[in-house]
């Protein structure tokens, strides 16, 4: 394993643990096949000090039914 390689999946580690999720969903949801849960989008941006906002599209209007 290269060092860089290592940094990379200790950092990961890192973060899961931070967020308070699993190591495993972590590298699960950064995987190509990758499908987070809303949960874990949430924590991770949690720690990078983002949050997540839902707006209107362009085409919204008020009262329109989905």
């Amino acid at each position: 394993m290269t060092n860089t390689l290592r940094l990379r999946l200790e950092g990961l580690r890192n973060v899961a643990e931070q967020a308070g999720i699993s190591r495993e969903a972590i590298f699960r949801s950064l995987s190509p096949k990758g499908n987070p849960t809303l949960k874990t989008l949430l924590a991770v941006l949690k720690l990078v000090g983002m949050r997540l906002s839902v707006e209107p599209g362009n085409h919204a209007h008020a009262g329109s039914q989905l």
